[in-house]
C-alpha cells in the first residue's frame, strides 16, 4: 500500500487471508457497522426532530404520543429525550463487549485449529481451557508453551515497539496489558453492576473516575483527526471511556502507531 503520510492510521500491506481471519473480520465489520449505522441515524434523526420541533414552536414541555407496535406511549418531549439520553453509551458498551468477545473467539479458534493439527483428543475443550482462568499474560504464556512458539514479553515488546497504547489513563508498553484492561472493563459490564469499583480504581489510579460511577463513554465515539492521538471509537472497535490526570480528557483506550506502512 502507498504511504499516505497519515500519522494516526495503520496501513497494512495486502496479504493472504485465512478462513479464520475472514470470519473474524466479517464479525467485526458487522458489529462496527451496526454501531456506525445506528449512531449516524440517531444523530441525524435527532437533528431532524429538533429542527421540526423548533419550526413548530414546540419545546420540551410539548406533550407527545408515540405509537410503538400498536401500543401508545404518552409523555413530554423533554422527558423522552432524558429517558433516551444514555442509549448511545449503552450501545457503545454492547459493541465493545461484542468486539472484545469476537477477538477472544478468534484466538480460541486459532488455538483449536493448532491443537487439532497436533492431534489433540479434545481440541474444543482444551482450547477453551487455555483461554480461561488467568490474565492475558498467562494466556499468551500458555499458548506459546503449548504450541511451541514464542509469545514472551520481550517478543511482544519488540513487535509493538513504537505503538503507543493506553487504557483508563494508564500507559501500556505491552499489548497484554491493554487486553487485560479491556478484560477488566468487560468483567464489570457483564458480571458486575456496570460501575467503577474500588479494585478498578486501585489498578487505574489515573482514570479520573469515581467509585460507583457507571462505566460509559464520556464523549461521542470517533477517531481523532490527523496529528492527534487516535481514539479507538466506533471505527476502531472500542468505547472511549476517558478522563485523564490534571482534569484533562485523555482516551481511555487508545492505540497509535508510530508510522504508516
Amino acid at each position: 500500500m502507498k504511504d499516505t503520510g497519515c500519522d494516526t492510521m495503520l496501513l497494512v500491506p495486502p496479504q493472504e487471508c485465512s478462513q479464520r481471519r475472514r470470519e473474524y473480520f466479517a464479525r467485526a465489520n458487522r458489529i462496527l457497522g451496526t454501531y456506525s449505522v445506528v449512531s449516524a441515524y440517531s444523530h441525524f434523526g435527532q437533528q431532524a426532530v429538533d429542527a421540526a420541533m423548533a419550526k413548530a414552536g414546540r419545546g420540551d414541555d410539548t406533550p407527545i404520543r408515540v405509537d410503538i407496535g400498536g401500543h401508545l406511549w404518552m409523555t413530554r418531549f423533554g422527558a423522552a429525550k432524558r429517558m433516551f439520553a444514555g442509549a448511545g453509551a449503552e450501545l457503545a458498551n454492547q459493541c465493545f463487549l461484542m468486539t472484545y468477545g469476537n477477538f477472544e473467539a478468534f484466538l480460541t479458534d486459532l488455538i483449536h485449529d493448532a491443537l487439532q493439527a497436533q492431534g489433540s483428543g479434545d481440541p474444543v475443550h482444551e482450547s477453551i481451557g487455555m483461554m480461561m482462568g488467568c490474565s492475558w499474560e498467562g494466556k499468551l504464556d500458555r499458548i506459546g508453551k503449548k504450541l511451541g512458539f514464542g509469545l514472551g514479553k520481550g517478543i511482544r515488546a519488540e513487535g509493538f515497539a513504537g505503538v503507543e497504547m493506553e487504557i483508563m489513563g494508564r500507559r501500556c508498553d505491552d499489548p497484554a496489558h491493554l487486553l487485560e484492561g479491556c478484560a477488566d472493563l468487560r468483567h464489570r459490564l457483564v458480571h458486575g453492576s456496570g460501575c467503577i469499583d474500588k479494585a478498578l480504581l486501585t489498578r487505574y489510579p489515573s482514570s479520573g473516575r469515581a467509585e460507583g460511577e457507571p462505566i460509559q463513554p464520556r464523549t461521542p465515539l470517533a477517531c481523532a483527526g490527523a496529528g492527534s492521538r487516535a481514539v479507538c471509537g466506533a471505527p476502531s472497535g472500542t468505547p472511549d471511556w476517558r478522563r485523564g490526570t490534571g482534569g484533562q480528557d485523555r482516551p481511555a483506550i487508545a492505540v497509535r502507531p508510530a508510522r504508516c506502512w
